[in-house]
């Protein structure tokens, strides 16, 4: 049985290693090549037949083909897919890849739909997590103001410890911008502090 079992172990290893090997070749043919698939950018759009790795798969594709002349086609197609259940959160990092790519042309309709999530009381807690998170590697050095205030009051409604560490990552990042806010929002955090996750009292102690 033990043998059994560590060979079942040693295939599945050899398996994911091999898809993983498989992808990067993928993905470097795409980035040395791209003018050669860039014309076929429409036949990466998934499919809700697609299996699950052909979906991950066509995302990376399309994320690694996005240029200034069909980001905003992509973005449109990448928030449709967050309509999927099992592919809306790869949709949003992948949204979030697509502002990184092309910052110029994405940011503001990247921005706006992120903003949209999360402000959206009925969105799916796993999805605002990935929203949140996807804003916080965008907003390292800008965010605008009503995006700070959006996204602190948040925290009432939010319980996923990465969400609220994530949140008060931002306010603390932008605190020059939200000088009234940040201790309203301190105060909040204090009255849970005791119960609240490792990550979170990190953010709140950096906050203070």
């Amino acid at each position: 049985m033990i043998c059994s079992n560590n060979s079942r172990w040693g295939n599945e290893k050899i398996k994911e290693e091999n898809e993983k090997e498989e992808k990067n070749k993928k993905e470097t043919i795409l980035s040395v090549n791209k003018n050669l698939f860039s014309p076929f950018l429409k036949s990466f759009f998934v499919r809700s037949s697609d299996a699950m790795q052909v979906k991950k798969l066509k995302l990376n594709v399309l994320t690694c083909l996005v240029d200034e002349s069909n980001v905003q086609l992509v973005i449109r197609e990448l928030q449709a897919y967050m309509q999927m259940t099992d592919l809306a959160e790869e949709a949003v990092e992948a949204i979030g890849r697509c502002a990184l790519a092309v910052p110029s042309a994405a940011s503001e309709t990247c921005l706006a739909t992120l903003v949209k999530i999360i402000s959206d009381p009925n969105a799916r807690e796993e999805i605002v997590c990935v929203a949140v998170v996807v804003l916080k590697r965008l907003l390292h050095s800008e965010a605008p103001l009503n995006l700070l205030k959006k996204v602190s009051r948040l925290m009432e409604n939010v319980k996923a410890p990465l969400t609220r560490a994530c949140i008060l990552w931002l306010i603390g990042m932008h605190i020059n911008k939200v000088p009234n806010i940040a201790p309203d929002l301190l105060r909040k955090v204090a009255k849970t502090f005791a119960d609240e996750a490792d990550c979170v009292k990190l953010q709140a102690l950096n906050l203070a």
